[in-house]
């Protein structure tokens, strides 16, 4: 949006834990990564296929 402060008003899943994924209806989840949140779709966003290295790639196991 451009105006200063406003940025929360455009996250799309970041404290939505629980909620269905705007774009397939998933629920939200959330981790806890150097001690801040980070919410994600974990069918949006699935795990590295096998093989993968890049660091941080794989989904974290679902907490609940």
């Amino acid at each position: 949006s451009g105006l200063r402060g406003n940025f929360q008003h455009e996250f799309r899943v970041y404290g939505r834990t629980g909620d269905p994924c705007g774009a397939c209806a998933a629920v939200i989840a959330v981790v806890r990564v150097a001690g801040r949140s980070s919410h994600y779709c974990p069918a949006c966003q699935p795990a590295a296929p096998p093989g993968a290295s890049a660091p941080g790639y794989a989904r974290p196991p679902l907490r609940g």
